[in-house]
């Protein structure tokens, strides 16, 4: 009768944890790839959705709102727009009385930041084209706005993603650029 030992040689875990790594090392590249571009297109998509709530608020509200964007912070700010009698300090007139009411409080402004991994690479409010700075897009209370286009990127430029404002019905779209 033959001695048939049980279990694996040293040998034989040692080549099994080598091809394991060698596996593992050729896949982490694309897992991280494929992490960068989920938050690229999740970035687009909240900042789409912060777009879609300062046309809800201007609609809600009967009121002009904007988003801010700025390149350099890297951030989406959604608030009232301010009229220039706002701005001032003025006291605005009351329709059907006649009289005054001091300025209202402002609601505080929602701000989105971007991953540190996505920036802004240019925008486009109405016919002005912006790459650095700040720039707004304003929507009315009809549900119009400005129009624009916004273009987020990864740090790599490798990916963008588009997000464009109607004009004329303040629609906002996310489409990947190719």
């Amino acid at each position: 009768m033959k001695y048939h030992p049980k279990g694996f040689t040293l040998i034989e875990l040692i080549i099994v944890l080598v091809i394991v790594s060698i596996m593992a090392a050729m896949v982490s590249p694309t897992i991280s790839r494929s992490l960068a571009s989920l938050q690229l297109k999740t970035a687009a998509r909240k900042v789409a959705a912060a777009l879609r709530y300062a046309r809800t608020q201007a609609i809600a509200r009967a009121e002009d709102y904007q988003a801010v964007f700025s390149f350099d912070e890297r951030q989406v700010t959604i608030s009232p727009a301010e009229s220039e009698g706002e701005k001032s300090g003025e006291e605005k007139a009351l329709p059907e009385e006649g009289g005054t009411q001091k300025p209202q409080e402002q609601e505080k402004p929602k701000v989105y930041t971007l991953p540190e991994e996505v920036k802004f690479l240019e925008l486009v409010a109405g016919e002005e084209e912006v790459n650095s700075g700040s720039a707004t897009i304003t929507f009315r209370p009809n549900g119009s706005s400005e129009g624009g286009e916004v273009v987020l990127s990864d740090e790599a430029e490798k990916r963008e993603y588009r997000i464009v404002v109607s004009f004329l019905t303040g629609a906002v779209e996310v489409k990947e650029k190719e």
